[in-house]
């Protein structure tokens, strides 16, 4: 029987070179030319950049085939392939149909004048590289054609990964591939702001959460789904190294930071540009360019720069994706929320007036208090029966909000269940949190979520009263000149007391530090009074000379140097003083007599706010321990010292003290140290959490320790009072209110303006009482935020797909990635005492990429960033890649996991196998099927819609592959135990029964004549299908799906209606009520796929 074949089809040729007569090396092909009757003429493409590839595997560019010889085959999704007419990049996304002249029509995106556009076209219009044909698992088995059982077992552990990577939410894939923990809130934001068409959001978590890292994830899936974005990323200039560090060392990407000395980078087309800058004629022209994306962190910080957020709404409102970085927003702070969402969506609130905007806030604020009064009474709503309480408090909420669907749940709530209701009342509580927000783009997560998943803050003071001139130290002497010359420039500058305050901050942080860098800063005021241009780094901000300025500066000079002289003698005598401390007198020899005597071989960051106080130090510590125990982490090193710095200090042993000023506190993970040192204190309350936050990072076990060495009676234990007992810094983040920072921080000035001895410890009281006000607001809005979480079923979904990628810190799947690479040729040797994978050029194998077809990774990238000849060195666990930032991490969006994992896939080995099994504990004959199953995207391409809203479909769909067992002879109803013994048999006991080579081949044909077996296959494989069909229905929840789109789509209009803004939404509704619908046909219409099959031949005897 002929298989009409006709030109422009795609067909399944042999290339094997060797066993002619079972055949084991396939590539896919297209007909060009039907020869006659018999024969057609068969083209087979590769992507233009791989043409070598014909020659190195060893595959035809064109050859004839007899049509008996060759079969049809389905062209596998996402397939890079181009178009015959005009040689234009498209990706095919999914078979659609046949048309009437039996050629096969597919879904591809092209891109088209920057626009990615969803068109149906044939097969015969596609070149589509050899590799990329989608075998049918049933055509193997009819030929006999069995593979070693290694490549069976090893390719189901790979796609079963893959399985779930495709089958998981939009946006997952891009996450697990950063180099980051995995968390639940992470994948929420990242979800919500990716499934919608333009992204327009803010995310406003609690700081410590990782906003830097969900921003970062979101640029990489928007690069994904729209191509390469010119992008704007705008931060303040002391986190523009931070920016470009963790863009570059975790996700990748390489963003030129913007030089006023060099023009070329404002041509880049990724730039990072400082906030501060956008006022000047540099940042206009920044601004006015045009911008695919622009990100803009500490967003907040613009509620105070008139001219820069003018700037930036005016590019707001011309730009499609906007993502805003803001401390979270308070909304009893009016103007500053309305200034936000001004600032997000311009032509939604610009022209709202006041009293508008005040009844949605008074309208928020129903809500919130009521929620959050059943939100505090949650943990007691079982023991002490709050149930009839906690209803009538939701149906006051539903009275004022008038939600059908929510009134119609809450009637549907029953207090006589074994939980009195209490499922039930979350759920209403998760439908109010989710739906009824003032601004649904802004996403706000709490660290009170993640509780379990964060270290305790822990503080050891280490104090010491400063010593004078009567014992010859000097200390106490240099701060009362500095408290002299400081309330003199009050005297003479009383007009700019806000200023002065900042100038205190400045003198005050280096007399508390060390008179090296008290020095400092007089040599640069010398500067100033000598009328010389100052030159390099600057601590001190600009203020007037006053007069007897220069005498009081030369009265500080000649103190702080004999302070510094004594310092220096104090540190010529460590050994003597370390048999007796009592006598040590200085900061320095306290910090020294605390590492040798308190930490043994803990590794401590050290932090300061001047690096004249951490040199000194550094050089003495070296002299006692080794230079290879010490580095520093300081402004002035360029980028490579500063990478070998961080990478000694994470992965050498014997290097266990990193320096750090100011730099050392923006980005960099420092999490494996023991303990943190502070010198110092810095005046900013953000200084301090950014220090802390260097070690206090999402997956640390380890409670983290402050040591704060502080001088006794001074404004330094005034300061650390602030710090600790109003803020409580050194306990908790500044979790919910680091958006009035700026307020605490103009309270710390206006009072040492006010009065420079006594103010902030008048002030300390004060605080108090403001941040426990401002305390008690933040916690209602926290426990609204908070009532999205309790959707468990939501919670449960996401929670298995983190369980399953970081299962045994991705040991097991890091094996097989491992075992499936070697057999393709790709063999990577264990590298640092098994903690890294090592690939070399030299070690790869081209014969067993034949096998396969094995498309090498571009390696270019990996080669750059290792900065070595010939190899790449990187882990496939997630909690070294962590870790260890000089290793690539072998994870999906990496080149090496994504080319391992789509060869697996994309190839046929591994898919069908033929084992016997002797000494197992049953007599048993079958076949395995394994299936998979994935929502048909095909009603949704049909609307234009990209595959991207298929992320509506999470939760909906099954994370594992379904296996059914089809018994050809004894028991039935042994699933269990074939599956159980087949994924714990050691593979040393098991035989290949489809081996070449020896013969087991044409044994097995004996066994199963052709037509015998051909009936077994298509028996068994009726029954495996109607098994799978059957587990869909089970396993598909198109109820409940149907249920929560009509739910969501119902509260999106009930919650416009309660915020008057329905006008607005109205079309998104539309647009969403037509994507639920195509998502439904979908998981009606679900494609079922035969991943592979088995025949299983189990014995109890030898024989």
């Amino acid at each position: 029987m002929r298989n009409h074949i006709k030109m422009g089809m795609y067909v399944r040729c042999s290339i094997e070179l060797e066993h002619l007569d079972a055949p084991r090396r396939f590539a896919l092909g297209q007909v060009v030319k039907v020869v006659n009757d018999d024969a057609v003429e068969v083209c087979f493409f590769m992507l233009d950049d791989l043409n070598e590839l014909h020659d190195v595997y060893q595959v035809p560019i064109k050859q004839e085939y007899r049509q008996s010889d060759i079969y049809r085959e389905y062209i596998l999704n996402d397939t890079k392939a181009k178009l015959k007419s005009n040689s234009s990049d498209v990706v095919i996304l999914a078979y659609s149909r046949e048309n009437p002249l039996n050629e096969r029509m597919y879904f591809v995106s092209v891109v088209e004048f920057g626009k990615k556009r969803i068109i149906e076209i044939s097969e015969s219009e596609l070149k589509v590289p050899f590799n990329r044909g989608d075998v049918d698992v049933r055509t193997q088995l009819y030929q006999y054609e069995f593979h070693n059982p290694v490549w069976y077992f090893n390719r189901q552990t790979v796609t079963n990964s893959l399985y779930t990577l495709k089958n998981a939410t939009f946006g997952f894939e891009t996450l697990i591939g950063s180099r980051v923990y995995l968390l639940e809130h992470q994948v929420d934001t990242i979800v919500r702001v990716l499934g919608e068409e333009r992204c327009r959001f803010m995310l406003a978590d609690e700081v410590g959460l990782g906003k830097t890292i969900e921003a970062s994830v979101i640029m990489k899936g928007l690069t994904n789904r729209f191509g390469d974005l010119k992008t704007l990323v705008i931060v303040p200039n002391s986190l523009l190294l931070q920016w470009r560090n963790e863009l570059s060392y975790k996700f990748w990407m390489d963003f030129t930071v913007f030089d006023e000395n060099d023009s070329s980078t404002m041509s880049a087309s990724k730039l990072l540009f400082p906030l501060e800058a956008i006022h000047t004629p540099y940042g206009e022209k920044v601004i006015s360019m045009s911008w695919d994306l622009c990100m803009v962190d500490e967003t907040h910080r613009l509620l105070r720069l008139d001219k820069e957020y003018k700037r930036i709404k005016h590019l707001s409102e011309r730009i499609d994706h906007l993502l805003l970085l803001s401390a979270t927003p308070i909304q009893s702070r009016e103007k500053e929320f309305y200034q936000l969402l001004t600032l997000l969506e311009p032509m939604k609130y610009e022209a709202m007036k006041t009293s508008d905007f005040q009844t949605l806030l008074n309208k928020q604020e129903f809500l919130r208090k009521r929620v959050y009064r059943i939100m505090r009474d949650l943990p007691d709503y079982i023991e002490e029966d709050l149930a009839e309480d906690c209803i009538a408090d939701i149906d006051e909420i539903c009275n004022q909000i008038g939600d059908a669907t929510l009134t119609n749940y809450v009637k549907e709530i029953k207090i006589d269940a074994p939980d009195k209701g209490l499922s039930q009342v979350k759920f209403a509580l998760a439908y109010i949190g989710e739906n009824y927000q003032i601004e649904r783009k802004i996403i706000r997560h709490r660290r009170k979520e993640i509780e379990s998943n964060m270290a305790k803050r822990r503080l050891e003071l280490v104090s010491y009263p400063m010593s004078g001139a009567d014992t010859a130290f000097y200390e106490e002497d240099a701060y009362q000149a500095l408290l002299v010359y400081l309330s003199s420039i009050s005297q003479h500058n009383d007009n700019m007391a806000h200023g002065n305050g900042k100038i205190y901050h400045v003198w005050l942080g280096a007399v508390f530090s060390s008179p090296n860098a008290l020095l400092s800063l007089v040599q640069e005021r010398k500067t100033v009074l000598q009328g010389l241009a100052g030159s390099g780094f600057k601590y001190l901000p600009e203020y007037p000379v006053f007069p007897s300025e220069a005498q009081r500066i030369q009265e500080i000079e000649t103190i702080a140097t004999k302070w510094q002289k004594a310092v220096n003698d104090e540190l010529s005598r460590v050994k003597e003083l370390y048999d007796d401390p009592d006598l040590i007198k200085g900061r320095y020899l306290k910090v020294i007599d605390y590492i040798l005597s308190e930490t043994d071989s803990e590794k401590i960051v050290l932090f300061s706010n001047y690096k004249e106080t951490l040199l000194p130090l550094e050089k003495h510590l070296k002299e006692l321990l080794g230079d290879r125990t010490v580095r520093g982490f300081y402004f002035g090193m360029n980028p490579a010292e500063l990478q070998q710095s961080v990478d000694d200090f994470q992965n050498d042993e014997e290097c266990r003290l990193m320096f750090c000023d100011p730099l050392g506190g923006e980005g960099r993970n420092f999490q494996m140290a023991d303990r943190l040192i502070h010198l110092d204190l810095p005046w900013s309350p953000v200084d301090l959490e950014q220090r802390i936050g260097r070690l206090d990072r999402i997956g640390r076990t380890k409670d983290v320790l402050s040591v704060v060495f502080y001088s006794e009676s001074t404004l330094e234990e005034d300061l650390l009072a602030i710090w600790k007992d109003g803020l409580k810094l050194f306990e908790e983040s500044l979790s919910g209110i680091e958006i009035a920072v700026s307020d605490i921080q103009e309270k710390i000035t206006e009072a040492l303006s006010t009065d420079i001895l006594y103010g902030m410890r008048i002030l300390t009281s004060s605080m108090n009482e403001m941040l426990k006000t401002m305390r008690d607001r933040v916690e209602e809005e926290r426990y609204y935020d908070m009532t999205r979480q309790l959707d468990e079923h939501v919670s449960k979904q996401l929670g298995k797909l983190i369980e399953k990628f970081n299962d045994e810190g991705g040991e097991r799947l890091a094996k097989t990635m491992m075992a499936w690479s070697s057999m393709t040729g790709l063999n990577g040797i264990a590298g640092d005492s098994g903690q890294s994978v090592v690939f070399r050029s030299d070690k790869a194998s081209i014969n067993s990429m034949k096998r396969t077809l094995f498309v090498l990774p571009d390696t270019k990238e990996a080669l750059r960033r290792a900065k070595r000849i010939g190899e790449v060195r990187g882990t496939f666990k997630r909690d070294v890649a962590v870790s260890r930032e000089a290793y690539v991490f072998f994870a999906p969006g990496d080149p090496f996991f994504d080319s391992i994992v789509n060869n697996a896939y994309e190839t046929d080995w591994g898919r069908c196998a033929a084992i016997e099994v002797k000494q197992a504990p049953i007599d048993w004959e079958g076949l395995v099927f394994t299936w998979s199953v994935e929502v048909n995207p095909v009603p949704l391409l049909s609307l234009g819609e990209t595959l991207e809203q298929l992320m509506h479909a999470q939760g909906y769909t099954p994370l594992d592959h379904f296996r059914s067992v089809e018994c050809f002879t004894g028991e039935t109803d042994l699933d269990s135990v074939v599956l159980e013994y087949l994924a714990n048999t050691q593979r040393h006991q098991i035989v290949h029964k489809g081996q070449r080579s020896n013969g087991r081949i044409n044994q097995f044909i004996e066994d199963f004549p052709s037509d015998i077996w051909k009936g077994l296959v298509d028996h068994s494989y009726l029954q495996s299908r109607e098994k799978a069909v059957k587990y869909i229905g089970t396993h598909l929840d198109i109820d409940r799906a149907q249920d929560d789109f009509i739910r969501l789509l119902n509260a999106r209009k009930a919650a416009s209606i309660y915020y008057g803004n329905e006008w607005l939404e109205k079309k998104e509704v539309s647009r969403l009520e037509h994507v639920y619908h195509a998502i439904l046909q979908g998981l009606q219409d679900p494609v079922l796929r035969l991943e592979s099959a088995v025949y299983v031949r189990m014995m109890k005897s030898d024989g």
